[in-house]
């Protein structure tokens, strides 16, 4: 009497596409850029992002890009959002998500003047002053020195500072903006300062690489006060 064996065998899929790692979100005004680490075998990369407690919706929240960074645009300012990224290949199934980031959008920081400029444009040179108890470089994008013009009427611009997420659980830290140069204004101050504020968790929720900071106005972005 002969005997009967069967053997199961499992080939394992070495062409499969492995998730995303190295996730980092910087806040933008309005916009979260992020970034991720390449992905060998990936021709593409799926960009999801959720807020609140609502799932992933791919009709609505997600875009594709080649690249390894891409930039949401149209968020609501002080929305924290939840983000991952997908890899995928032609002709092949998605590669898994990568593990959650987040993020919140900022607020545009203001620089107002009194009164409209009655005699042409006010511009107002600015700069970072370097005395915030923020890291240029570290904690915000650095800021380049340049100037804003406000056309006849207008009483208010703003001031975009980038703020560089990170995971850490620390103090909410300041940015200064030095005004200065004024052209048919007068300074009422020569500076104006913001607010980086923490949102990490103490208790040790994970936020991912690079998520869990946001930036607001604290205390106005400064002003100019308008001669006529």
């Amino acid at each position: 009497m002969g005997l009967t064996a069967s053997v199961t065998v499992t080939v394992a899929d070495d062409d499969a596409l492995a998730a995303p790692g190295s996730v980092t979100v910087t806040a933008q005004v309005l916009t979260l850029r992020i970034g991720w680490g390449a992905v060998a075998g990936a021709d593409g990369y799926k960009v999801q992002w959720k807020s609140g407690q609502a799932g992933y919706d791919p009709a609505e929240r997600e875009e594709s890009t080649t690249g390894t960074t891409h930039t949401v645009t149209g968020l609501a300012a002080g929305t924290e959002y939840t983000v991952r990224v997908i890899p995928t290949r032609t002709g092949a199934n998605d590669g898994p998500a990568s593990a959650e980031a987040t993020g919140t959008p900022l607020t545009e920081p203001t620089l107002a003047i009194d009164a409209p400029s009655v005699a042409g444009q006010v511009r107002v040179s600015y700069g970072d002053a370097g005395t915030g108890t923020a890291t240029a470089g570290e904690d915000y994008a650095a800021i380049t020195p340049r100037t804003l013009t406000f056309a006849p009427g207008t009483t208010r611009r703003t001031v975009a500072v980038a703020v560089i997420g990170d995971a850490q659980e620390e103090a909410d830290e300041t940015v200064v903006v030095r005004l200065r140069l004024a052209v048919n204004a007068t300074l009422a101050t020569g500076s104006g300062t913001g607010t980086i504020v923490d949102d990490d968790d103490a208790g040790g929720r994970a936020h991912g690489d690079g998520g869990g900071r946001r930036g607001r106005a604290a205390g106005g972005g400064g002003g100019a006060a308008a001669r006529a």
